[in-house]
């Protein structure tokens, strides 16, 4: 999986941060369904700390709820196989 492109000097706000956590999590959703998601797998993909994760996200489970209602708010059909992501 490619990783964001940026400056050394330039740290990604809240707001990026958070869109990277969403889109690697749907991306391991696809790969490995719900069960086989654990934060620190996806932390390691984002190239952050298992911590930052929970400095966004209280859980797991809220971060899976964020994940859904993103996906309902913007579907990913592109990457998506999973079947909520209706075209």
């Amino acid at each position: 999986m490619p990783q964001p492109v940026r400056s050394p000097s330039r740290r990604l706000t809240r707001d990026e941060r958070v869109a990277r956590i969403i889109t690697v999590t749907r991306a391991m959703l696809v790969e490995m369904g719900h069960d086989g998601i654990v934060t620190a797998e996806v932390a390691k993909r984002c190239g952050i700390s298992e911590a930052t994760i929970y400095k966004y996200f209280d859980s797991k489970r809220d971060l899976l709820i964020y994940c859904a209602k993103a996906c309902a708010a913007a579907p990913c059909a592109t990457i998506c196989r999973c079947g909520c992501c209706a075209t």
